[in-house]
């Protein structure tokens, strides 16, 4: 009898420390996760547009790189930032498209779809900071002024 309880009780264990690292473990990998979801060059455009959207402007600086370089920079952000809110205002969805990324540099493909002008896609040149992925504005631009839309 003594050693049935003995079984158990390693068993009862066991089963603990089963849970437990099992637990340890689902929260490990959920945080490695989430981290590196808002760290994705996916996840910088994601904030950007919601910060658009809901007219959060320091979130919308948070996405874009030089914003401290100077006046050049800040030109740019502009430019793109009302570029986007135009086609934000005639779009009815809007989807990610194609994500290129190499070492320091992506590029993501953002389709606007509205009933109005149909699909136009903005390709955005994003660029690898100590402080995550951010836009870069003035290649963005450069890089789009070959669609149809410029």
């Amino acid at each position: 009898m003594a050693e049935e309880v003995q079984r158990s009780s390693r068993r009862g264990h066991t089963t603990w420390s089963t849970v437990l690292l099992c637990v340890t473990f689902s929260l490990f990998t959920l945080a490695v996760f989430g981290l590196a979801r808002d760290r994705s060059p996916q996840s910088t455009l994601r904030a950007f547009h919601v910060g658009l959207l809901s007219g959060d402007r320091p979130s919308v600086e948070r996405t874009m790189a030089g914003n401290d370089d100077g006046p050049e920079d800040r030109y740019w952000q502009t430019v793109l930032v009302g570029r986007v809110l135009e086609i934000l205002q005639t779009s009815d969805s809007i989807d990610l498209g194609r994500m290129v990324t190499q070492g320091n540099d992506a590029e993501g493909d953002v389709i606007y779809e509205s009933n109005w002008t149909g699909l136009q896609t903005l390709t955005f040149v994003l660029k690898r900071t100590p402080a995550g992925w951010r836009i870069d504005a003035a290649r963005t631009l450069a890089r789009s002024r070959e669609s149809f839309f410029w």
